[in-house]
């Protein structure tokens, strides 16, 4: 109860943290939605479609600047806070977002598109809070997820290529 896996870096200092992955997203939508509206071949052609983002976040934004992409809140039609929303919006064929790349391969008639597109992974950490970490229990809980969550992490990114 006292370990969490966090999909950003902690900056507590109280924290004991460690990194166990990351996972790769990519940019995706239904066969449906593509077959509707077309197939953007071009980062500056994707501005013109229904885009999928973060509401209150400027994670997205923020990894469309840095592709040269000037993004703003208002480009993303639908907006949501939870990525588990965001994802079944673009299951559901309502428009072009990011998805993690393992789920989108896994997921029939989803698409990837746009591999020139470079989207920063989801980091995955694992932290415990530091007075916590000194308790044997603890730490036998907090490395043994360790081992298996940077295991299966592992895992897929030989799967994909890229270990």
């Amino acid at each position: 109860a006292d370990i969490a896996i966090r999909m950003f870096r902690p900056t507590q200092l109280d924290l004991v943290t460690r990194h166990i992955g990351d996972i790769p997203i990519v940019c995706c939508a239904h066969r449906a939605y593509l077959d509707r509206h077309g197939r953007p071949e071009t980062l500056d052609e994707l501005m013109g479609y229904d885009l999928i983002g973060l509401d209150r976040s400027d994670l997205v934004i923020a990894g469309a600047r840095a592709n040269g992409i000037d993004a703003s809140r208002s480009d993303f039609g639908l907006r949501t806070d939870s990525q588990t929303l965001g994802w079944e919006l673009v299951k559901a064929g309502l428009g072009i977002g990011f998805g993690q790349a393992n789920l989108v391969r896994r997921t029939p008639d989803m698409e990837e598109l746009l591999p020139q597109l470079r989207v920063p992974p989801l980091e995955i950490w694992l932290t415990a809070h530091r007075e916590l970490f000194t308790s044997r229990r603890i730490r036998a809980i907090y490395d043994a997820l360790s081992e298996a969550l940077t295991a299966r992490f592992a895992g897929e990114a030989l799967a994909e290529g890229k270990g």
